[in-house]
């Protein structure tokens, strides 16, 4: 390496982690900033309220690895912290997680590559996703970033320790959600395309982990939430006819000209350097790689979701291709270093952009809750039915976990619990509905924090 290109790289690092650091510094701000309208929607509220209820971890459909992001939520419930600081360590924690994650990659394992990949995947192709606080997409993005920079890492002579960290990192992003079988599959594949040495113990080992996951994932479908992607294709009639007509491939076209022509703008940037350089190998893997996780995601999902949902789902086809630009921009010696600062500049404020666009949509939605909210409270009551002809449908958005979104914004705003539901209860008068499928006693609540009546529902005015 010449003196030229390791000042230019030396250069670059630096302000990658001067960028990495003044990124994570701004979600961290809008995490509390925009902290209750993280915490009071489906799945965040729905977690949230059962951790602080329980006072335990609330890992759920064999997502194991996810109790790590909950430890910060944990400490401070066992603390019998104020309600107020419970939403905000919510928050923030997971920030903080993914910010604890990016130092070792960029500070410990001198990756830059993957401490970009994570300033990437937090940013690129999100707008609503930011609000979705509890996502083990997030999570399985960030863990697999951690994965690519412990392949890479030289442990030089010492293969126990380094099998042993591969290994786990490999069962850690699997077990963070079924997605980490594609994220850490092209990883595999990209350094395989790097190393050319199909020899290697390591990529066996990974391989075997895969294929074992994959096939318990297989067998065990009753799971819905981290098997349906297996269940749906050992179902589907028609695969091309599920891929075209699929709700998602649909979601796709019609957000393009909303924020998806950026990571698509990036793909392209990957496809064309890839094809001047010669590198088909990696070309190849690359497109294959995308094509595949896609068609799979169309079939499972052809029928439909929530925006934030779907949303979530192009992240590991994103991760592929932001590893991939990653690597370009760190390593390449023929691309000008303010190309490359320029572009990741770029690329990181429009994700800024759209993140704050999809918190100010969401902000509307809290001040519809804070209107209904208040409605009750007037009224003298906890307990409500929110009729459809009353409700405001456009700004519920999902009202799948409406009775926890409720009863945690009204104890965070006002510090007295009410709770409301949008159909007609399901639940008897000493239970409150949670969520669509859990009526909980009230007997049940932590008194600490939450406090509701043995009544019956009664129709919100």
């Amino acid at each position: 390496m010449s003196f030229k290109h390791k000042l230019f790289s030396t250069n670059l690092i630096s302000f990658h982690r001067i960028t990495g650091n003044l990124l994570f510094a701004i979600l961290f701000v809008y995490s509390l900033v925009y902290a209750i309208e993280r915490t009071t929607y489906i799945d965040s509220a729905w977690l949230f309220f059962n951790g602080v209820n329980t006072e335990f971890f609330s890992c759920t459909w064999e997502r194991f690895s996810a109790f790590i992001s909950e430890i910060p939520l944990y400490i401070a419930v066992k603390l019998h912290l104020p309600f107020k600081a419970l939403v905000y360590v919510f928050s923030s924690g997971y920030i903080l997680l993914f910010y604890f994650v990016w130092r070792i990659c960029t500070y410990k394992l001198k990756n830059p590559v993957a401490g970009l990949l994570i300033l990437f995947g937090l940013t690129l192709g999100i707008r609503e996703l930011f609000l979705f606080t509890v996502t083990e997409t997030h999570q399985c993005i960030v863990y697999s970033a951690l994965f690519f920079a412990l392949v890479e890492f030289n442990f030089k002579e010492k293969k126990v320790p380094k099998y042993f960290l591969i290994g786990f990192m490999a069962i850690l992003v699997m077990f963070t959600h079924p997605f980490g079988v594609f994220t850490i599959g092209f990883v595999l594949l990209y350094y395989f395309a790097e190393r050319k040495n199909i020899k290697d113990p390591m990529i066996w080992m990974v391989a075997v982990i895969i294929i074992l996951v994959s096939i318990v994932n297989m067998i065990h479908t009753e799971n819905l939430q981290s098997s349906s992607p297996y269940s749906q294709l050992k179902t589907t009639d028609s695969l091309w006819s599920s891929i075209f007509n699929s709700f998602v491939f649909g979601f796709l076209k019609m957000h393009f000209k909303h924020f998806y022509w950026v990571p698509e703008l990036v793909a392209l940037i990957v496809f064309i350097w890839y094809i001047l350089r010669k590198q088909w190998l990696k070309l190849s893997i690359t497109i294959i790689s995308v094509t595949v996780y896609l068609a799979i995601a169309f079939v499972t999902y052809r029928n439909g979701d929530s925006s934030i949902m779907l949303e979530r789902l192009f992240l590991p086809a994103f991760f592929m291709i932001n590893l991939a630009l990653a690597d370009l921009m760190i390593k390449e010696k023929k691309l000008n270093k303010w190309i490359s600062i320029s572009l990741m500049v770029f690329l990181i404020m429009s994700g800024l952009h759209y993140i704050n666009n999809g918190c100010l949509m969401y902000k509307k939605r809290l001040a519809y809750l804070d209107k209904i909210i208040s409605e009750g409270i007037a009224q003298g009551k906890d307990k409500y039915i929110l009729r459809d002809e009353k409700a405001n449908k456009e700004k519920l958005l999902v009202p799948w976990a409406f009775g926890a979104e409720t009863i945690i914004y009204s104890t965070f705003k006002y510090d007295h619990s009410i709770t409301i539901w949008n159909e007609a209860t399901l639940c008897p008068s000493t239970t409150f509905q949670v969520t669509s499928q859990l009526c909980l006693p009230v007997a049940d609540l932590n008194q600490n924090y939450f406090h509701l009546s043995n009544s019956a529902y009664i129709e919100l005015k």
